[in-house]
């Protein structure tokens, strides 16, 4: 990181006294105006990216979990979703009754029952009235359904249900589970690698391309003194400096600059 800022600031100060110098015919004044921009400019690119970095390193290993829990759960048997959710602290001290997907107790005495439908599709409007149906059939007073995702129709359904309700999706039962710290080890211990894309933007912003902009720019530059063409020479050295940067510390074209920053976290 130490050579990365040194790097950052040598870059910044050419392309900043370059820009000066094509107004200012003053070396000095230059020098000096070059320098305080490019402390300026370092200033704020650490105030942007060094502040909020663990925040959204947190943040995205987080949505990849959630999204990798969906799929874990819609792969795992009823039995073994059962088992796991019958461990949530307020069903311990309680006498449950499993049945399929599904537990039931009492609690206050009001019979409450949880469903668990993970699947990869979200739950269907007609999945969704079985369910109901059957609680109403076995006198439930409350149910309270966990599913990946819900059809628009059931959340509309939802409002019509006599019965006291709640649903709950992926995002919901990743948090429950992680606040209990009940995540299965193979979401929790997981390395995560995203996928390259190989589109058009993964291959313009990818990191092995920094360098090309960066040696581009400079070229542009510097030899912009020499060229009739001087302000075009400059504005196209500047905008691929600026596409160095990104492609130099962008996480989100490059999975293996996130990796390397959460291992060293």
């Amino acid at each position: 990181m130490f050579l990365d800022a040194v790097f950052l600031l040598i870059t910044t100060f050419i392309v900043a006294f370059v820009w000066l110098r094509y107004y200012i015919s003053n070396n000095l004044v230059c020098l000096f105006s070059a320098i305080a921009i490019c402390i300026l400019f370092f200033l704020a690119f650490k105030a942007l990216t060094v502040g909020k970095k663990e925040k959204r390193q947190l943040k995205k290993k987080e949505k990849k979990q959630a999204e990798n829990l969906a799929v874990y759960l819609a792969m795992l048997p009823d039995k073994n979703t059962v088992a796991l959710f019958e461990e949530l602290p307020n069903l311990r001290q309680k006498e449950i009754k499993k049945c399929g997907n599904s537990i039931t107790y009492k609690d206050g005495g009001k019979t409450v029952r949880f469903i668990f439908d993970f699947f990869c599709n979200a739950m269907t409007a007609k999945t969704f009235c079985d369910y109901i149906k059957q609680a109403a059939n076995d006198k439930v007073d409350k149910v309270e359904i966990f599913a990946n995702s819900f059809d628009k129709s059931v959340l509309q359904l939802q409002k019509s249900v006599a019965l006291e309700l709640k649903l709950f999706d992926a995002n919901y039962t990743f948090a429950l589970l992680k606040d209990n710290n009940m995540l299965p080890c193979e979401i929790t211990e997981k390395k995560y690698v995203s996928p390259l894309r190989t589109n058009f933007l993964q291959i313009v912003f990818d990191k092995s391309r920094a360098k090309y902009y960066l040696m581009s720019s400079l070229f542009l530059l510097l030899t912009s003194f020499l060229t009739f063409f001087k302000l075009y020479y400059l504005i196209s050295g500047t905008v691929l400096f600026f596409l160095f940067l990104y492609a130099r510390f962008n996480r989100r074209f490059n999975a293996h600059i996130e990796n390397t920053a959460e291992t060293e976290t």
